[in-house]
């Protein structure tokens, strides 16, 4: 008779199990990167959509007469476009400081206890001066 020992049996289920894990992990990741890529042609279309109306609304409003026309020109003309674009720039940098520095807090949470037990154990360590949240006190 062809008996494996306990140890191999378990040692393979539990194999059987790490494999089956990996496979759920891809399937997961294949399903993510779907999610995400349909995310971004939705997201492609409405940009193609907005677009088109507005080409729509302006072709309309210069075939109204010729008044608005001018109007569509004086306002072209007076809508400082390197302001507009400074604005959105400064709003994107703020965007991306502020989740940088929470992403640094987040970081400065979850090494907290090792920080302490560093400065503990070392007399030449000085600590950073942040409190245990990442804030400055």
């Amino acid at each position: 008779m062809n008996k494996k020992p306990l140890s191999i049996d378990l040692e393979l289920k539990r194999i059987d199990m790490e494999l089956e894990l990996k496979r759920i992990d891809a399937r997961a990741s294949i399903f993510a990167q779907k999610c995400d890529l349909f995310k971004k042609f939705i997201q492609a279309i409405t940009l193609l959509g907005v677009v088109g109306m507005l080409i729509y609304c302006v072709i309309k409003v210069a075939e109204c007469n010729t008044d608005s026309i001018k109007a569509l020109s004086q306002f072209v003309k007076d809508f400082r476009i390197s302001n507009t674009i400074l604005g959105l720039s400064n709003f994107i940098w703020l965007g991306l400081y502020y989740k940088e520095r929470k992403g640094k807090k987040r970081a400065i949470e979850q090494k907290g206890a090792y920080q302490i037990a560093a400065e503990k154990n070392d007399a030449n360590r000085s600590s950073s001066g942040l409190t245990a949240t990442g804030d400055t006190p």
